[in-house]
């Protein structure tokens, strides 16, 4: 089977595997480095969300309480 090279400028310098693993990993490492601040914005954002929730929760839970109350009224005879 023959071997695929590429020559680069005038050079004439062929690509090793070398090259490529190098490059491949130079790759991945920015992705991982990328990945890891879209997880702390996602989690960021999904907290704040989840405590508005419970806040909004609280609130009308609490303001439908007060609109449902029962009035006793006893009267002495």
């Amino acid at each position: 089977m023959p071997q695929a090279t590429q020559t680069i400028g005038a050079e004439d310098q062929k690509i090793r595997r070398e090259d490529i693993e190098a490059k491949i990993q130079e790759i991945q490492d920015s992705i991982t480095g990328t990945a890891e601040r879209s997880k702390l914005s996602v989690l960021s954002v999904g907290v704040t969300i989840t405590l508005v929730g419970l806040l909004l929760a609280y609130l009308f839970g609490r303001r439908s309480g007060k609109q449902k109350k029962t009035v006793l009224e006893v009267k002495r005879l």
